[in-house]
């Protein structure tokens, strides 16, 4: 035989060993939900060895209009065991950020906030036990509420005297908005109460413990909604100690645009680890701009200097992304870091993606996930809420669908579970090798699962992707069915297949009209 054909041959047998094993060691899938509802999303998930817990908001438009929330335990497939629902025609309940978490007595609490016509709006703390039923929720209203009743809690942490410390934003005015460190006994009784704030406008966006003592509060500070141009953007992190007294206080330089501090984790050396992005000011026309940021994160030693920064703009090719990260968390050789590439050039576009680097700032992998417009370009976006290791290596994502195309049903909840190496299609980070006698360079292009029933996750890889390269699902007889652009490369794709009936399809990969690579895919419903 050929030596390069048998060459070939052991490499592509050694590729489909891996990804079997892959395949068979950790469960992946990425499902959307209803949740019984017209509207719903899935804002935080807590993982277990033996299930997911989850938390989220659903809604309908019937009158009178109001948001509930939803709890939910779902086993490690993605199915869902059961579902404990909060809600009332007279008051919302919602729970957007990913604060989940264990208490010291084993059982769940997160936090949110609720709005009604009385009082307005209300911070919200929320305790369960692993059943879902409610132990307690508990008001708090805002400490300048006579002025304005705003206040909605960005984070929750639950430090070593088991006390649950809050995060939230208030209103000062009706322009400038501050934040407050709120801290509660186990019982969510009010302890102390410190605000902080600024000329700026201040968005509260992160709370960790410090080992020692203390807390470290992650702010964005900037004229944002103050001005239209000429603007100012900071990461703001302020060190105080158990009562919430300042220690010290970081800004990033003066005449950089920062995205402020989105998630933030200790490093094992003692400096923190800070989720952000870099800005520009972007003209619209000549009285006003909009504030654009690219993906960003960078490291401080213990006396705020910057140790190392990584800078991802852009993550994809095309069009410049904007990026927000909200997770960042230490895996044991590493950072891995969860977040939603906004399309600055789209109407609607957005994007969830997972990142990781070094302890010493290098990137070591980027997963993107992109769902595909249908045909009649009608808008689909899909974001990640929260991100959380698993205990099998992996990571579970969750968040919520937009997509357009949906007559009924177009916000749904997102999980995505993806194994050690960030792959939703297993064997993602395995390099395919190639001969050095073969003219083509290899494209990989694995459809997964495969069966399928309705959304098929397609990874795509292209050494030198061309312009002009296009995807294509056909029948049997020829006919193209589906079609899209194939302008992102290292990429999960996201294809919807709900229309699609039973049967044989093939996936096929085009440049300039010509078919490089076909895989055959199975619908199975």
């Amino acid at each position: 035989m050929n030596h390069f054909i048998m060459k070939n041959i052991l490499s592509f047998l050694m590729f489909s060993f891996l990804v079997f094993s892959s395949a068979i060691s950790q469960s992946t899938f990425s499902l959307r939900y209803t949740l019984n509802s017209e509207y719903s999303i899935i804002s935080s998930v807590y993982p277990t060895d033996s299930c997911y817990y989850a938390t989220g908001i659903i809604a309908d438009s019937i009158n009178p209009i109001s948001s509930g929330n939803s709890f939910l335990k779902i086993d490690l497939d993605g199915n869902i065991l059961f579902q404990k629902d909060i809600s009332s025609p007279y008051k919302s309940y919602e729970t957007w950020r990913g604060t989940l978490q264990s208490t010291f007595d084993g059982q769940l609490i997160t936090v949110g906030y609720s709005l009604d016509s009385i009082v307005g709006v209300e911070a919200l703390l929320l305790k369960f036990n692993m059943n879902g039923d409610t132990i307690f929720t508990k008001n708090y209203i805002s400490p300048n509420y006579q002025n304005d009743p705003f206040y909605v809690p960005m984070d929750l942490i639950i430090d070593k005297n088991n006390d649950f410390i809050l995060l939230n934003r208030i209103f000062s005015d009706s322009l400038h908005v501050n934040f407050e460190l709120l801290i509660l006994d186990e019982n969510g009784n009010q302890k102390i109460s410190k605000t902080f704030g600024s000329e700026l406008r201040d968005r509260a966006e992160t709370i960790i413990e410090d080992n020692e003592n203390g807390y470290y509060l992650g702010n964005w500070a900037h004229n944002k909604n103050l001005t239209n141009n000429n603007f100012v953007s900071y990461t703001h992190i302020i060190k105080v100690d158990s009562i919430g007294d300042p220690i010290w206080e970081y800004y990033s330089p003066e005449g950089i645009l920062q995205r402020g501090a989105t998630a933030m984790i200790k490093a094992q050396d003692g400096g923190l680890v800070v989720a952000s992005g870099l800005g520009v000011e972007d003209p619209i026309n000549e009285f006003h701009s909009r504030l654009l940021f690219d993906p960003y994160i960078f490291k401080l030693d213990e006396n705020q200097n910057v140790v190392w920064e990584v800078d991802y703009s852009p993550l994809d090719t095309g069009l410049s992304d904007r990026t927000v990260f909200n997770k960042i968390f230490d895996v044991g050789d590493g950072y891995v870091a969860a977040g939603n590439n906004w399309d600055a050039e789209a109407p609607v576009g957005e994007d969830g993606y997972l990142v990781k680097i070094s302890y010493d700032g290098e990137r070591l992998w980027e997963r993107k996930f992109y769902f595909v417009e249908p045909q009649d370009d009608l808008p689909v976006l899909h974001e990640f809420n929260d991100m959380r290791p698993t205990p099998d290596g992996g990571f579970i994502m969750c968040g919520q669908v937009f997509d357009f195309s949906q007559s009924v049903n177009f916000q749904q909840g997102w999980l995505v579970k993806v194994d050690e190496h960030g792959c939703l299609v297993p064997g993602c980070h395995i390099e395919v090798a190639t001969d050095e006698l073969l003219a083509a360079p290899q494209i990989i292009l694995q459809p997964y699962p495969n069966p399928t029933s309705e959304v098929l996750n397609i990874y795509f890889k292209h050494p030198n992707l061309s312009n002009s390269s296009i995807f294509r699902i056909v029948d049997l007889n020829g006919r193209t069915l589906l079609q899209f652009d194939a302008n992102r490369n290292d990429t999960t794709y996201l294809v919807n297949l709900d229309k699609f009936t039973n049967g044989v399809y093939f996936l096929q990969y085009l440049e300039n009209n010509s078919i490089l690579k076909t895989e055959q895919i199975i619908v199975q419903k």
